[in-house]
């Protein structure tokens, strides 16, 4: 019976696929783009409108267009369009590149707690790669309608309050995330029939999957559970068909198979499956995990399965979902192929894929280091990852640098590493090599080559010093002068000066002179003696000490000091 039920569900919703992209040509299908701060009337891409502006005026057929950004939504969100898409971008494994966040904040601001936030009324409106946050209490649900056919792929519903959280008849649920997590024990996850196919469904203290006939008017009455994660803190499926004769299903048929929905209570099967009065117990299929697999703990807060949405390594849904005919899907929630290993994983998304070494960057090269950068993609599970370098043309690699990479899974972070103890002016490659349970890569080498040996420093010459020297020196006393006339001869050009200083008790400067030296040569520099000096030659003889000095342009000095008495004259 779940075969046959199965196969038949799948080839109506591919002759309805099939059905839709004829006829989209033919209807003049529009695209209206929609962003969190859209003002246009328009709904182009150049000129977005608002959400509710975008719904409120699409046509059978058309497609409602969203940004990767947040939608908050104060009025309740009425689709009357039938065959209406909402989407919102194309995106694989970063959920932060292809999400569009629609947010109900809660009353007084927002659409009022008991009131259903966002109401059905066209049929097969498709919901694609969105999640829609709010909390809908007492008889209300977040996301509810008349319409029927509804789709929901790649989607994620949270609903933070009592009341159900998803409605609908004849609904196809694929690859998609549904909580329910407010206190009260009478809310539901969802509350559909049609398919459930590759979903992930969680209420913190009310139910999971709620199949009630007063939800669901006949002949709506069958639903089909595949590959899927249920767990609810009150019941994990409760099957009520009790309610009063009317428009409602006389009975429920639910069929279920390569799925995690524990029927006993306990521990962490928590609530078990339950069954109202005469109501049709489920047809079981026989690909279940049995009910005593400890999966996950869904109270626990820091479980790694509700942080990340991605099975815990070692979990028995790993590879334990459907085969890859009928009902199961090609893709997960993340928009990553199925299978990956040798059957699909239950629940909504795959437990990872093989990481991706991006291309490494070489920088910071000196003669015996170089520093190294490269993106990784992790996809799912940690990672570890080593950078490795060889000479050109050497068959062997060598790990010069190791790290983790245990956070930010699904994105795609860059990692760094420094390579020692290279040889100078040698062509190297280098590459990352990233290895988690998945698999392993390696990226494509990137080549470099180290500086060259440092030059051998030439040495600066010494200077030779410069030379001075007196090589004659005589005395000219006149009446009114006394003057020392000297032959100077120097090696360099430079400044030549002269001083001559009494040598008596006390030193007392008698006479300076300076003059230039245009290069090598005797010069001669005469230094003519005070006025005070040629009065004291009157009385008696003064002893002198004549210093020579030159300075070159560079600064470098040479003196010679030389003495000379000048006899009494009057």
């Amino acid at each position: 019976m779940f075969r046959t039920a199965l196969v038949a569900v799948a080839t109506a919703s591919l002759t309805l696929a099939t059905l839709t992209v004829a006829a989209g040509p033919a209807a003049a299908v529009t695209t209206r783009y929609a962003s969190p701060t859209g003002s246009g009337v328009a709904c182009t891409q150049s000129n977005p409108c608002t959400l509710p502006q975008a719904v409120s005026g699409a046509s059978d057929g058309d497609v409602v267009q969203l940004t990767a950004d947040e939608y908050y939504l104060t009025s309740q969100l009425d689709i009357t369009a039938d065959d209406l898409t909402i989407q919102g971008p194309e995106g694989v494994t970063d959920s932060s590149s292809f999400l569009a966040y629609l947010i109900f904040p809660e009353a007084p601001i927002g659409v009022p707690n008991d009131q259903t936030k966002i109401r059905l009324f066209g049929d097969r409106i498709r919901f694609e790669r969105l999640a829609i946050t709010g909390r809908a209490d007492g008889s209300a649900a977040l996301v509810s309608g008349s319409g029927g056919e509804a789709r929901y792929n790649r989607v994620r519903i949270h609903n933070s309050g009592e009341a159900d959280t998803l409605v609908g008849d004849n609904v196809t649920l694929t690859n998609s995330v549904v909580q329910q997590i407010g206190p009260g024990s009478l809310g539901s996850a969802v509350s559909v029939t049609g398919l459930i196919s590759s979903s992930t469904i969680y209420s913190t203290n009310g139910t999971a999957i709620l199949q009630a006939n007063q939800y669901h008017a006949t002949p709506n009455c069958s639903t089909i559970i595949v590959n899927t994660i249920a767990w609810g803190g009150g019941d994990n499926m409760l099957i009520d068909d009790t309610a009063g004769p009317g428009s409602f299903c006389s009975s429920l048929l639910v069929d279920y198979d390569y799925s995690w929905i524990p029927a006993t209570p306990g521990a962490s099967s928590s609530g078990g499956i339950r069954i109202v009065a005469a109501s049709t117990p489920p047809t079981v299929g026989t690909h279940n995990l049995p009910d005593s697999a400890a999966l996950f703990d869904p109270t626990s807060p820091g479980d790694s399965y509700l942080s990340d949405l991605v099975l815990p390594p070692g979990s028995p849904a790993i590879d334990a979902g459907c085969s890859r005919t009928g009902s199961c899907t090609s893709h997960d929630y993340y928009g990553r192929p199925r299978p990956i290993g040798s059957e699909n994983d239950i629940g909504a998304m795959e437990q990872s894929l093989s990481p991706v070494a991006g291309a490494v960057t070489v920088g910071d090269i000196s003669r015996t280091t170089a520093t190294l950068s490269a993106s990784l993609q992790p996809r799912g599970q940690a990672t570890d990852l080593r950078f490795q370098v060889r000479p050109v043309g050497s068959p062997t690699w060598t790990t010069a640098a190791t790290g983790s990479q245990a956070t930010d899974l699904f994105g795609a972070p860059t990692v760094t590493g420094s390579l020692g103890d290279l040889s100078p002016a040698v062509d190297y490659q280098a590459r990352l090599v990233a290895t988690s349970g998945r698999g392993e890569s390696a990226s494509e080498p990137a080549s470099f080559r180290t500086l060259d040996p440092a030059p051998t420093p030439t040495p600066t010459p010494t200077p030779t010093p410069p030379t001075v020297s007196v090589t004659s020196t005589r005395v000219a006393v006149t009446k009114k002068k006394a003057r020392v006339i000297s032959a100077v001869t120097v090696s360099a050009a430079g400044r030549i000066t002269q001083r001559a200083v009494s040598t008596g008790r006390r030193a007392t400067t008698r006479g300076t002179v300076a003059r230039s030296a245009a290069g090598a040569g005797q010069y001669r520099v005469v230094c003519t003696l005070s006025k005070k000096s040629r009065k004291e030659l009157r009385k008696r003889s003064l002893r002198l000490a004549v210093t020579t000095r030159l300075t070159t342009p560079t600064g470098q000095t040479s003196a010679t000091t030389k003495r000379v008495t000048l006899p009494r004259r009057r």
